[in-house]
């Protein structure tokens, strides 16, 4: 203070005893911070440097967390996969049960056949809930849309796309669609519905046709006919593939699938001409045989639909939809499941309104037993696949997980204090510090003379 007079020494001692508290202070910090770098104030350089060091170091630790989220997605992927497998055996063993039931028609058989067509659907539905329920932090690789791009490093210059698979039921396989034997009903309003969903009925349409809109259904191929008042080119008249649509013209034609199960859909060089038709034909098998090419005809001219049905023997039966005719007869197609669009995907057998069990012929289980083949197949094919992506995606794990290390080492030698040589700071602060006090005792004894002349 201003009104208070201290002797030069005891000045000089005070200051002394104050630039060693602080450096008593910096000490301390020091050893419990276990760093000599603590601030900017205390090196620029090197606390910047460790700065930098840590943030990639951080950066790198969330890139790190994708690929352990991309891992994790992988092996949620793989144990569907597995899942799937074993369906696949359970399904196996319905087909076995089923072999001893061949050329048996009694009652008994026919019901036993039945029950198992039903445990064989239901095991198929299963393999879709357990690719639905393959998903991790919503990454799915049993769905074929999913691609998940992983980062390596903290710019993204570098990464991995990982890419699913479609492992639904219908797509063990290369098939995209599947059903039973082919049918086509007229409803009550004269609209013509083929499908390869089910065992069905065929029958005569009723009423006038007109230009009412007709659709065909294969599996997800729908062809859709809607005729001008006149007929002819003036209408509308499209095929879509479940994704995109397609116009149907003059001498058009759109064929989906490959080999067994192909569905062509073609149209006459004129539409305008007399008796002019859009015509598609499907199969009702997984093979490629000409004796089970079926056809629906469109004729566009008069509104006419025809649906043609083989038995694989050659014979067929023609089936006519006359616009404004009463229905006058009906027939009921059987048999077992068969694959359109083609490929060997796993098919849903046929049941609904059948004469006769599927699942009934050695040919009908020799077909459903290579289809589980093929789907095996096609699992180790993609889990392969898979396996190959874990492999890069753990390396590259623990590279950043060395790297790390290394950039945080080199933080912590930029800043880390010798705690030895703090420790002895320390003890050489407080003797200083204890020499100090002795000393500004001493120079206070020189002004604590002067009580000695009263």
């Amino acid at each position: 203070m201003s009104d208070i007079a201290l002797s030069a020494s005891m000045r000089s001692n005070l200051q002394s005893l104050q630039a060693t508290a602080d450096l008593m202070d910096r000490t301390s910090q020091r050893l419990s911070t276990q760093k000599s770098v603590n601030s900017v104030t205390d090196d620029a350089v090197k606390f910047f440097t460790a700065k930098n060091l840590t943030a990639r170091a951080d950066r790198l630790d969330t890139v790190k967390s994708g690929i352990a989220n991309a891992l994790s997605a992988i092996e949620t992927a793989n144990t569907g996969i597995s899942s799937i497998r074993d369906t696949l055996s359970s399904m196996d063993a319905v087909i076995t049960q089923a072999r001893n039931l061949v050329g048996l028609t009694d009652a008994n058989s026919n019901a036993q056949r039945q029950d198992l067509v039903t445990q064989y659907n239901t095991l198929r539905s299963q393999i879709n809930n357990i690719v639905d329920d393959s998903s991790y932090n919503g990454v799915n690789f049993l769905k074929s849309a999913t691609a998940l791009t992983v980062a390596f490093n903290e710019t993204s210059s570098t990464s991995l796309t990982v890419n699913g698979f479609a492992g639904a039921a219908d797509n063990l396989g290369t098939g995209s669609s599947t059903g039973g034997t082919a049918s086509t009903t007229t409803n009550a309003n004269g609209s013509v519905s083929t499908s390869l969903g089910s065992v069905g009925t065929v029958a005569t349409g009723t009423g006038a046709l007109g230009s009412s809109t007709t659709t065909a259904t294969f599996g997800n191929i729908v062809v859709t006919s809607t005729p001008d008042a006149d007929g002819g080119a003036g209408g509308t008249y499209s095929v879509t593939d479940g994704t995109n649509t397609y116009t149907i013209g003059n001498g058009d034609t759109y064929t989906f699938g490959t080999g067994a199960g192909t569905i062509t859909v073609s149209a006459a060089a004129n539409l305008d001409a007399a008796n002019a038709a859009i015509t598609v034909t499907y199969q009702e098998g997984a093979s490629a045989d000409a004796n089970l090419d079926d056809t629906v005809s469109f004729n566009v001219d008069t509104g006419v639909v025809t649906s043609t049905l083989k038995n694989g023997a050659g014979a067929s039966t023609a089936i006519v939809h006359t616009p404004g005719a009463a229905p006058t007869s009906a027939i009921t197609v059987t048999g077992a499941g068969g694959t359109i669009g083609g490929g060997t995907g796993v098919v849903a057998l046929a049941t609904a309104g059948s004469t006769g069990a599927a699942l009934d012929t050695t040919a009908e289980l020799d077909a459903l037993a290579t289809k589980m083949t093929s789907a095996r197949s096609y699992l180790t094919l993609n889990e392969s696949k898979l396996a190959g992506n874990v492999s890069t995606l753990s390396n590259r794990q623990d590279y950043l997980s060395d790297l790390m290390a290394t950039l945080s080492a080199g933080a912590d030698d930029l800043t880390k204090a010798d705690v030895n040589e703090e420790g002895a700071n320390m003890l050489a602060l407080q003797t200083r510090q204890q020499l100090g006090m002795t000393s500004l005792s001493l120079a206070s004894q020189a002004l604590q003379g002067v009580l000695r002349l009263f």
